[in-house]
């Protein structure tokens, strides 16, 4: 403040001067020395007046600017002459001192009452912060409390349960004990009881030899001597047709003693159930029979140069003498008395199963073949039969297997003590397998020497089968010794469902072989024909047994 007041003075001073001169000089005032004297006493205040700097860092500076450039100010306060960069001065004010007192204490009370807050705000933080660890460290004390107590009431749980489960445990075994004590003394009073059944049971078997005179058609010997041409309808693809009708060999005659039986039966009283074995086998000689052939085909041979295609047209006739017929077979059937009530007691079911094997052969044949053609193949290769008339000796054999399951229902009608009716029918159904092997062997004369000739055809087959038996007859038992009068009547269809049959043409063959060693393109038509599958139709055949017989055997 003295500054201003120096300052002030020295202002005063000028202007007495002023005023003194215009009175000496001019006492007439010219009215612009009034209007600029006026502005100077105007504008002066305003010089007097402090200047306020706001700093950028918060400071604020209250003094007179007195200069400034374009980089800086200079200003004069109580502490002397500062120059500010005014890249650090936030905004200049300029007015009264008093004021800008007032306002820089004002500012200073609020920086104290901040900076008092700021600490305030900072103690309450810490103590924010302190109260959320003490509440985390109080949830955490609540957390292992209550596992402390869930662990506790847990480890009381567990003790309880475990203890309970002891309990069980004992009891379990002392149940299991007693159970085995039961089981134990239940199986020796079974074991008793069946012991006591056994020897109270009332047990009749019969064993008894059975034979009779029946009429019989044989499906064994119809598709046995059909089978050797299923492969007829490959011979297609060596161009021509081939058929073969087959006269029916399946008519047997069996006298007494041709086919004969033997049978053991139980029966057991007071169980009402029982078993019965038979045991059959067969032995006859079948229809004699023929076959007629006629076979088309193309062929080639080889002439040491180049293929010769030839045709070939075979007419054949073929006779067979006799097959004879082998056959054995065993059933097994349980019998079962399911009622109690008058005239129905002795109805009984019967339930098992079988087993059949049967041997076809036809030995004894001779097939007499007229060979035509385009071209005799002989002539080229002297392997091959010549055309014309040829008698072969041929055999064949074909042996089957059949399973059967069997159910039927039988009944028995006792009358005056030694004498009974009865009657039984059986279904049954089953599958098998057969083998075939069909031979023929020729001479053939190459040169003046013999030659012999050998084809075959083997293979495979699979059936399904289906037989229905009926029986009724007519029993008296005299002094332990049974004999029985019957009529039987069997009828059985056999299926063969597939069939696999191997043809070895050797000559054929052979022709091939020498084709391809000679440089030649061989005709392998012999064994494609070996590889393919033979199509169906299949043989299937009906056959029956029909006849009457008797049956006697001892009851014991």
């Amino acid at each position: 403040m003295g500054v201003l007041a120096k300052k002030f003075k020295k202002h005063w001073h000028f202007l007495d001067g002023i005023s003194e001169c215009n009175m000496r000089y001019n006492r007439s005032v010219h009215p612009a020395t009034i209007i600029w004297a006026l502005c100077v006493l105007f504008l002066l205040p305003a010089s007097l007046l402090a200047d306020m700097v706001y700093m950028r860092d918060g400071r604020m500076l209250i003094g007179r600017i007195d200069a400034q450039s374009a980089t800086t100010i200079s200003l004069v306060s109580e502490g002397g002459r500062q120059v500010l960069p005014k890249g650090q001065i936030l905004r200049i004010e300029y007015g009264d001192p008093v004021k800008q007192t007032e306002e820089r204490n004002r500012r200073l009370a609020r920086d104290a009452e901040i900076a008092r807050q700021r600490a305030e705000s900072q103690r309450l933080a810490e103590e924010k912060k302190k109260a959320e660890a003490e509440a985390v460290r109080l949830a955490e004390e609540k957390k292992k409390a209550e596992r402390l107590a869930a662990e506790a009431a847990e480890a009381e749980a567990r003790n309880k349960a475990i203890e309970e489960a002891k309990r069980l445990e004992e009891e379990q075994r002392k149940a299991a004990e007693e159970s085995r004590k039961l089981e134990e003394s239940k199986a020796s009073v079974d074991q008793s009881t069946e012991q006591l059944e056994e020897e109270n049971e009332i047990t009749t078997s019969v064993l008894t030899v059975r034979t009779g005179r029946y009429t019989m058609q044989s499906a064994v010997l119809r598709n046995g001597s059909r089978l050797p041409y299923v492969g007829d309808a490959n011979r297609i693809i060596k161009g021509g047709l081939s058929f073969n009708a087959v006269s029916d060999p399946g008519a047997v005659q069996l006298p007494f003693t041709a086919f004969r039986e033997l049978r053991y039966e139980t029966h057991r009283h007071r169980s009402r159930t029982g078993w019965v074995h038979t045991f059959g086998y067969l032995d006859a000689n079948g229809s004699p029979y023929y076959v007629f052939g006629q076979e088309n085909s193309i062929g080639s041979v080889f002439d040491g140069v180049t293929n010769l295609p030839y045709t070939s047209h075979v007419d054949s006739i073929e006779l067979k003498d006799t097959p004879r017929l082998r056959s054995a077979e065993y059933d097994l059937l349980w019998k079962l008395y399911p009622f109690t009530q008058n005239y129905l007691d002795h109805l009984h079911l019967l339930i098992g199963g079988g087993l059949s094997a049967s041997h076809m052969a036809a030995k004894n044949g001779l097939r007499q073949t007229d060979t035509t053609g385009s071209l005799d193949p002989s002539t080229v290769n002297p392997l091959f039969p010549a055309h014309g008339i040829q008698l072969r000796n041929s055999s064949t054999e074909y042996s089957e297997g059949t399973g059967y399951l069997h159910l039927g229902v039988g009944y028995v009608y006792p009358f005056l003590d030694i004498h009974a009716l009865d009657v039984r029918i059986i279904a049954s159904a089953g599958k098998g397998g057969g083998y075939l092997k069909h031979e023929e062997k020729a001479i053939i004369d190459v040169s003046g020497t013999p030659l012999i000739s050998e084809s075959h055809v083997r293979g495979n087959s699979e059936m399904n089968a289906r037989r229905l038996d009926l029986e009724a007859g007519y029993a008296i038992t005299i002094y332990d010794i049974r004999v029985r009068l019957f009529a039987r009547m069997r009828q059985e269809h056999l299926t063969i469902s597939s069939a696999e049959m191997r043809t070895g043409n050797g000559l054929e063959k052979m022709n091939a072989a020498l084709t391809l060693a000679s440089g030649g393109q061989p005709d392998l038509t012999p064994f494609l024909l070996e590889k393919m599958k033979n199509p169906a139709p299949y043989p299937e055949a009906e056959g029956y047994i029909r006849g009457i017989g008797i049956e006697a055997g001892i009851v014991f």
